[in-house]
């Protein structure tokens, strides 16, 4: 079986690479096609899996002429704006190309457009599998939930984490519910397990042995609520004072890096 997994934006690498190499060691002939650079996941061809970066690459060559498109946010986002459309149209023409029997995608960086390739490629290439990580984004706009409801109903299967997930794609009017598999995100993957002793090693050897530890990890982005938790610290200090917290995770939003 020949399958294609795309993640335009490189937003779940690591979930992406599992699956992908799962896929190869069930005997599949993964292709995915990814943004560029991919290496953040550590997917590699050795891998099985064959990887096109056919993503990202009008934004990284303006970042490259203009380096300051790569330090502001609202450019940034601009860029990759122009670039998409014609991305998407050259993996449109690589799938009509390459004729897979399934088209896995793993994200959605432009529903309207993102909906337009999947009915394209449900009607004349291959059947197409859309994993819903978010229903819509964290930080919606009022647009938001037509256009990504739209995009999973054009899929013949959808993929969530969870039955909440699932409930909720019906509500908004996505795929019907016999169109809809729960896929539980896993908590880790084999062999990437480590001690406590590793792991707080691993975060900052400033971490002592004994010293309880709060951990934020993620993306540090409004919705998650770090200021929340950043505000409580004062009061877990009087209870606890020698506690430690550490955020783990890539800050975006110049409020929250001040803090």
């Amino acid at each position: 079986m020949r399958v294609v997994v795309i993640d335009p934006a490189g937003q779940v690498p690591y979930y992406v690479r599992s699956l992908s190499t799962a896929l190869g060691e069930a005997g599949a002939d993964v292709t995915l096609m990814t943004t560029s650079p991919s290496g953040e996941a550590g997917l590699e061809q050795s891998d099985g899996v064959t990887v096109v970066e056919c993503f990202g690459r009008v934004a990284g060559g303006l970042q490259a002429r203009v380096p300051r498109l790569g330090r502001r946010p609202v450019l940034r986002r601009a860029a990759r704006g122009v670039g998409y459309p014609m991305e998407v149209a050259h993996a449109a023409r690589f799938l009509a190309g390459t004729r897979p029997d399934v088209v896995h995608l793993q994200w959605s960086l432009a529903p309207p457009l993102d909906g337009a390739l999947v009915r394209a490629m449900r009607s004349r290439v291959a059947p197409v599998v859309y994993t819903a990580h978010n229903v819509v984004p964290h930080e919606a706009r009022p647009w938001h939930a037509a256009f990504h409801s739209w995009l999973q109903a054009s899929a013949d299967r959808v993929i969530v984490h969870s039955a909440a997930t699932r409930r909720r794609v019906v509500v908004l009017g996505g795929a019907p519910p016999e169109r809809i598999d729960v896929v539980p995100m896993p908590a880790d993957e084999p062999g990437c397990v480590i001690s406590r002793d590793e792991a707080r090693a691993a975060l900052t050897p400033a971490l002592g042995a004994a010293s309880p530890v709060v951990l934020f990890i993620g993306h540090v982005r409004p919705y998650k609520g770090l200021e929340l938790l950043l505000d409580a610290v004062p009061a877990l200090r009087s209870a606890v004072p020698d506690v430690r917290l550490v955020v783990a995770g890539a800050v975006r939003g110049g409020a929250l890096a001040e803090r």
